[in-house]
């Protein structure tokens, strides 16, 4: 190959080519090894080898390498062997050849690296191809690839046959018509998958129910999305199908126990709140009713041998009339009996098959039963609960559970009635104590009051007239020195008249019984007022009809204490009482404008529960009554009393 004209026209194509050569096969091996070419170019006949041999090499060692053979005979045979053993080109050495070999080189180069491109493209490809396959096929959602024109299913994956139960040669070649519950539910569905479309280009998580070979229908989550070719022209869909069965039930039981929480909450609020056992039976009942299905429910107490239903709720399937109290023998009831034997619950699927089941009148109709034994903390059964429905093998076990729960509650319930029933007696009592104690005081209050009218009284009265006649007798027989000594004796005796009126108002006025509470308030306030110097203002009028006497002295003691803390604690310059009727209410209100005290003071103060204000609270609660205290540091105190008239 005449070297030095090949290298010329290469050179002249400046930088396009970085040459190295090769004169002999040493240097051609050496170079070979050494590293990986774009191009060899290679004269048929060199030195100890061929252009065939250079291919070889080259084929050898860097596969798809091009190789332009160059020669100065212009053998056809040679050309074409060159060819069918891969050469990329033939080249004659004439001065025209020779001069394209610049642009040749570049050509070969060029398709070269798009040969290259296009395997690369071609490779990821199929690798894209097969990751798409695994992936159709690994899906755990039906995927369909349904034909725009004809709406008939192209592909599918397995997943499609597993939730569908078709074999998949069943599937392909069908609209999907058979897998809807009927005609009405697939245009349904196309109504919602077209809007979407046209709204959006896409149908995004619809949920919507569909049919199985076997016929049972499940609920499934769809997506479809459009396919298009390179013209932007619709060419079918991808719809893609999730069976959200689990997920459905997962929401169902997450629902069902969102709803006993609240149900059990809502109990244990009516057992803590202020409601009577009646109506906490009925808002159990109500909250059963909502966590366990059945056509009725009873609630049954247990009293020696005999089962008393206090509460129910669907009594109309047995015939019985609202509120109707049934008693029943345990002995008539073998199912009954049994709870109440073993403590524990019963679960009768069917109850026509079921050896502790015995029908009672109005229980006939019953197939399916549950109950709960009621237990004390004594463990003792106290009651039972208990559900029917009309269909066999209605109830399961789950179903029970939920009815113990309640029936734990009902025990509750009627563990806090038993306590708040005594209580209740206890309060009774103390009442009831406290007013005979009132009515003692105020009997005692009487008789010390009467005996020291007519015997002190009296007494003292006698013996001013007795040092009356003295202090005459004294004068007359002119001892001044005695006169001195008689009008302070005599003034003594008035003194201590007036402190025994004074004592005797006190335990009891008078006009209390003749006049009333308003009058005699009046009349204490203006006493008081003399002797503390105190401002005093009444409010009121007399009460028409006058209140019961019990409540006339219960007011009249308590504006008495209200008034003797004043005088102890509050250091006030003014005190007002008010006395008011409203309906069948009266209200005594005591208020002063002294110091007040801090209500959140412990009893160690002496201020907030001293005994003043425990005795007052007390008097008012004995006849029914109320008292409340509202005082601020520096701002006085009101003391509000309502009670009923009596």
């Amino acid at each position: 190959m005449d070297r030095a004209l090949v290298r010329e026209e290469l050179h002249c194509d400046k930088g396009a080519f970085e040459l190295v050569e090769a004169a002999s096969r040493q240097e051609f091996d050496t170079l070979l090894r050494a590293k990986n070419y774009d191009l060899v170019l290679s004269d048929f006949n060199i030195l100890g080898f061929t252009g065939f041999q250079v291919l070889d090499a080259v084929q050898e060692r860097m596969p798809g390498t091009p190789v332009i053979i160059v020669t100065g005979t212009g053998s056809e045979e040679v050309a074409v062997e060159a060819i069918k053993r891969g050469a990329a080109d033939y080249v004659i050495k004439t001065p025209s050849q020779i001069r394209r070999l610049p642009h040749l080189i570049k050509t070969i180069l060029e398709t070269q690296r798009l040969r290259i491109e296009q395997k690369k493209a071609e490779a990821s490809l199929r690798e894209y191809q097969q990751l798409m396959v695994k992936t159709f096929a690994s899906l755990h959602d039906a995927v369909f690839i349904i034909d725009a024109d004809t709406v008939e299913i192209i592909s599918c994956n397995q997943a499609a046959s597993e939730i569908f139960g078709y074999d998949l040669d069943e599937m392909i070649g069908r609209t999907t018509t058979f897998l809807h519950i009927d005609e009405a539910a697939l245009e349904e569905f196309r109504g919602y998958l077209y809007s979407s479309i046209k709204e959006k280009g896409f149908l995004g998580h619809l949920e919507f129910r569909m049919r199985r070979r076997d016929g049972t229908v499940f609920p499934t989550e769809h997506s479809v999305a459009v396919l298009e070719d390179e013209q932007g022209q619709r060419i079918g869909w991808v719809s893609v199908v999730r069976d959200i069965t689990k997920r459905k039930l997962a929401e169902e039981q997450e629902r069902e126990l969102r709803i006993i929480a609240e149900a059990l909450r809502d109990t244990a609020l009516a057992l803590s709140g202020p409601l009577e056992i009646d109506q906490v039976f009925d808002r159990i009942l109500e909250n059963v009713w909502r966590v366990v299905p059945g056509e009725s429910i009873n609630l049954m107490l247990v009293e020696g041998e005999c089962v008393t239903i206090v509460r129910q709720i669907g009594h109309e399937k047995s015939g019985w009339k609202a509120g109707t109290q049934l008693i029943w023998k345990l002995s008539e009831c073998s199912y009954l009996k049994r709870m109440a034997a073993t403590r524990k619950p019963l679960l009768i699927r069917n109850t026509r098959k079921s050896p502790y089941w015995n029908e009672v009148v109005g229980g006939e109709w019953i197939r399916s039963y549950i109950g709960a034994p009621i237990v004390s903390e004594d463990k003792e059964v106290i009651g039972i609960m208990s559900m029917g429905h009309s269909k066999a093998r209605f109830f399961a076990p789950h179903h029970v559970e939920r009815l113990s729960s309640f029936a734990g509650q009902v025990a509750i319930a009627l563990r806090n009635a038993q306590t708040q029933q005594a209580l209740r007696r206890r309060g009774e009592e103390l009442q009831r104590l406290t007013i005979r104690l009132a009515e003692a005081e105020e009997n005692e209050r009487r008789r010390l009051a009467r005996e020291l009218h007519d015997g002190v009284g009296q007494s003292l009265a006698v013996l001013g007239l007795n040092l009356g006649d003295i202090r005459e007798q004294i004068e007359q027989a002119g001892l001044d020195a005695g006169l001195s000594l008689a009008d302070r004796s005599l003034a003594l005796v008035e003194e201590v008249i007036q402190n025994i009126r004074d004592v005797m108002d006190d335990l009891r006025p008078p006009m209390l019984d003749d006049e009333g509470l308003f009058s005699t308030l009046s009349w204490c306030c203006d006493r008081f007022s003399e002797r503390t110097g105190i401002e005093m203002l009444v409010l009121g009028k007399d009460l028409e009809p006058r209140p019961a006497g019990n409540v006339e002295n219960t007011l009249f003691r308590i504006a008495q204490e209200a008034l003797t803390n004043v005088t102890r604690h509050a250091r006030a310059s003014r005190v007002t009482i008010s006395l008011e009727e409203e309906r069948e209410e009266i209200e005594l209100a005591i208020e002063d404008n002294g110091s007040g005290f801090d209500d959140t003071a412990p009893r160690s103060t002496g201020q907030r529960h001293g005994w003043g204000l425990v005795n007052m609270r007390e008097r008012a609660e004995a006849i029914g009554g109320t008292l409340t205290i509202e005082t601020t540091l520096d701002q006085g105190t009101t003391i509000r009393v309502r009670v009923p008239r009596g």
